[in-house]
């Protein structure tokens, strides 16, 4: 089968008459036979090599697979590992917690994949502060890892509160108001 990934085929030697005195079957050994894949091989990785994200916001980037298409698209997962200062998770349906603490990010058929990074609080990060991790690719699945092999992810910090909403004003002026009344109408009693 065309695939650029090498195949192995394992041949175990049996004696020519298959039976024993015992009655069963002996290996006398065997061999592996690996068959050199001559077929391109494609290439991971970062589709960008730098992100910025804002403290608890999330953004996104690409591995990507070149090379022949139809290659690309038999990548089927990647490992990345994450490290440095900043506070990140790797999310989405295709990334899959490994028990090492690196990650699995499936391409499924296709010759790219989105990567989602979630940016946690960190109480330590104040406004205007930023931190950074990395995300390196560290196993292609049979794929070259190309020289894009990593992205630098900051962090910027975030501590101003949010403005609340437009609705959520308006009620709180509402039980302001209604709270006021109540005062004001046991004050004159």
């Amino acid at each position: 089968m065309a695939d650029f990934r090498d195949a192995n085929i394992m041949f175990d030697l049996v004696p020519a008459s298959l039976v024993t005195t015992s009655g069963t079957l002996t290996n006398s050994g065997g061999f592996m036979l690996t068959i050199d894949s001559d077929d391109d091989v494609p290439v991971v990785s970062f589709a960008t090599t730098d992100v910025s994200v804002d403290e608890n916001d999330t953004t996104s980037v690409f591995i990507v697979a070149e090379g022949m298409a139809e290659q690309a698209g038999q990548v089927g997962t990647v490992d990345v590992e994450v490290g440095g200062y900043a506070r990140i998770h790797l999310t989405g349906d295709n990334v899959t917690a490994n028990d090492d603490g690196s990650y699995a990010v499936s391409f499924g058929m296709d010759a790219n994949t989105r990567l989602n990074i979630r940016a946690a609080g960190d109480e330590s990060l104040n406004d205007d502060e930023t931190k950074t991790a990395t995300i390196t690719i560290t196993d292609g699945n049979g794929a070259e890892i190309g020289e894009d092999d990593s992205v630098t992810v900051t962090v910027r910090g975030s501590t101003a509160v949010p403005a609340l909403p437009l609705i959520a004003q308006l009620l709180l002026a509402l039980f302001l108001m209604a709270g006021g009344s109540r005062l004001y109408r046991r004050r004159q009693s």
